[in-house]
């Protein structure tokens, strides 16, 4: 093998970071694909978004802001709001403050800023304030509303016999 090759005979540099290099995955067509491509597109077509939901994260954001190679950050205000001994205060002025905070020193960084926005009237309120992509509710939540809906309209359409 030629200097700096691989033992199964790939050239090239693997996927940056610590994550799976193997490929015969979906997004290498399960190996048909070229490895030599493959390795290069995972380390071009990656975005390396952050999670902060901590104080730890709040008090360190400037640090985070400067990791070389962050896409986005996102903010989740359930567990920040766990983590500030205020569970579940998502609008608490000091969660609100921290995230407002955060996402304006990543705009300014030139960096995305992610929120979780729980209804439309947190999503708009988070947009505003600069968020770049919201995630609108949950699978679950949306799912338990579409059910609420549905039940709702059938029981308002017509009586159900023997009720």
């Amino acid at each position: 093998n030629p200097i700096g090759a691989h033992p199964s005979g790939l050239i090239g540099d693997p996927p940056i970071g610590h994550r799976g290099a193997c490929p015969y995955v979906r997004a290498n067509h399960y190996g048909e694909g070229d490895k030599q491509t493959y390795f290069r597109k995972s380390n071009e077509d990656v975005s390396l978004i952050l999670l902060v939901e901590g104080p730890e994260g709040v008090e360190n954001f400037d640090e985070i802001l400067e990791v070389e190679g962050v896409d986005a950050v996102f903010f989740g205000p359930f567990d920040l709001s766990v983590a500030m001994g205020i569970p579940g205060e998502i609008d608490n002025p000091k969660v609100v403050d921290a995230i407002r905070t955060m996402i304006h020193k990543a705009n300014a960084k030139g960096i995305f800023a992610g929120m979780l926005g729980v209804d439309a009237i947190a999503t708009r309120r988070w947009l505003q304030e600069g968020a770049d992509f919201i995630l609108v509710m949950q699978d679950t939540l949306l799912l338990l509303k579409a059910c609420k809906d549905i039940l709702a309209e059938i029981k308002s359409a017509s009586p159900v016999r023997g009720k």
